[in-house]
């Protein structure tokens, strides 16, 4: 009894008065405890629609991991290495619920599980703090207190940021379907399904081909086919079959969520199956994606040869070559290779061949690349243009990420007919 209490107390020099609440171990037992009871509720009791047996391992993975430590810490470690388990179990909690509960909340409102979420993410955070403050209280000398705040950066910069987006991307809520429908742009469509590669069932409508081509579209990350309504009613009207699809983990398409799309290549294969083998597709096939979907569209191309062209609206960097090829620095190349190593040690899908590769094996076939104000477009732009030779770029000013159709609509339209007549139509 008596070693247990030693083990967890201050420093002689540091008891002082009010802080001593922050000592108290059951508070960080109480911390401990609340994340546990969400795990239980969130990740065994209470199952939410695409939640996978992998999605609650990594959770209890985490959870378990952060509790043992505080364990082990509480009953064998002195004061400082103490707060320093306390910390770490706050940082490893925090970076998986956070992001998590951000993404469900977003999409799906604060209700159910998502309560327990809540707390457990303030006994994360106090976890964070007890830690913190019993560090800072043994530092002793002004100066080593001081070395908290470069610390501080230092453990934002190269492990919450990273591993958080990483656990965003592959752990997200999925996106529902809004009731809007092709049918309330006056077109009329059918409801489609098909499997991908590895048996995961896809969703999406299809709009009937009257001049034998088709066009395959792809929405962004954190969204769903209906974000697509309008770019296939341009098409549609223009008398192409288009196909609108939601990526696994969105709207009704089964499987795990990635919102980098490292699904995109088997999954688009599919799509182009499905319309190689219907009979008002006559002739050649596109593909126009936004965001994670231009993304998705450029990688697929680059594997399967009946995709004729492409548009790619708003692409961005969709793995880590990607991320280096504009120069980055040393700090940049860590942080982007923690996330993206993280990103597909928790997902099941490894990462895709970079799209500057990409790009060089789509040549001669058509790609028009579209970039808006986004800083990642800007700086992306440019290398992807540079990367294939039969690639355009298009860059639009004052325009926000993917909405180029909404501020440019007549230049929008008409570029990219123009692309898909040249390529799908044979005209000139």
């Amino acid at each position: 009894m008596n070693a247990r209490v030693s083990a967890v107390s201050p420093p002689a020099a540091t008891t002082a008065g009010k802080v001593s609440a922050f000592t108290f171990p059951e508070v960080s037992s109480v911390a401990i405890g609340v994340i546990l009871v969400h795990a239980i509720d969130a990740w065994v009791l209470q199952v939410e629609g695409q939640t996978s047996l992998d999605r609650r391992g990594v959770f209890l993975a985490v959870v378990a991991s952060a509790g043992t430590l505080y364990w082990f810490a509480a009953g064998r470690l002195s004061y400082r290495p103490h707060a320093i388990a306390l910390l770490v179990s706050g940082l490893m909690a925090a970076v998986v619920v956070g992001p998590i509960l951000g993404s469900y909340i977003s999409k799906q409102g604060l209700t159910g599980s998502r309560m327990s979420g809540v707390v457990a993410l303030l006994g994360a955070l106090l976890l964070i703090v007890i830690g913190t403050t019993r560090l800072v209280m043994s530092a002793g000398t002004t100066w080593r207190k001081l070395l908290a705040i470069p610390i501080a950066l230092v453990i934002a910069q190269f492990f919450l940021l990273p591993v958080g987006q990483a656990v965003l991307v592959t752990q997200a809520a999925r996106p529902p379907l809004t009731t809007r429908t092709p049918s309330d742009l006056g077109f009329n469509y059918e409801d489609v399904s098909f499997r991908s590669v590895d048996g995961t069932l896809l969703a999406g409508w299809y709009v009937p081909s009257t001049n034998g081509a088709a066009v395959l579209l792809r929405h962004g990350s954190g969204s769903t086919r209906v974000n697509t309504l309008d770019h296939a009613a341009f098409l549609a009207e223009a008398g192409y079959g288009v196909l609108l699809v939601d990526a696994r983990g969105h709207g009704d398409s089964e499987g795990r969520i990635n919102e980098l799309g490292w699904h995109g290549p088997q999954d688009i294969s599919a799509s182009i199956d499905h319309l190689a083998g219907r009979a008002d597709v006559t002739g050649d096939i596109g593909i126009l994606g936004l965001s994670m979907g231009g993304e998705e569209a450029i990688n697929a191309a680059a594997q399967d040869e009946r995709i004729e062209a492409v548009v790619a609206e708003g692409a961005g960097v969709g793995n880590y070559s990607d991320s280096v090829a504009t120069g980055a620095h040393a700090i940049e190349r860590i942080v982007n290779w923690t996330q993206f190593a993280t990103t597909e040690l928790l997902s099941d899908a490894p990462q895709p061949e970079g799209i500057v590769s990409s790009l060089r094996e789509i040549s001669p076939r058509r790609v028009l690349l579209i970039t808006g104000d986004e800083p990642v477009e800007k700086t992306m732009g440019p290398v992807y243009e540079g990367a294939g030779e039969s690639t355009t770029l298009w860059t639009l000013p004052d325009t926000p990420h993917t909405d180029g159709l909404d501020v440019h609509p007549a230049a929008y339209t008409e570029r990219v007919l123009t692309l898909f007549s040249n390529a799908l139509l044979g005209k000139t």
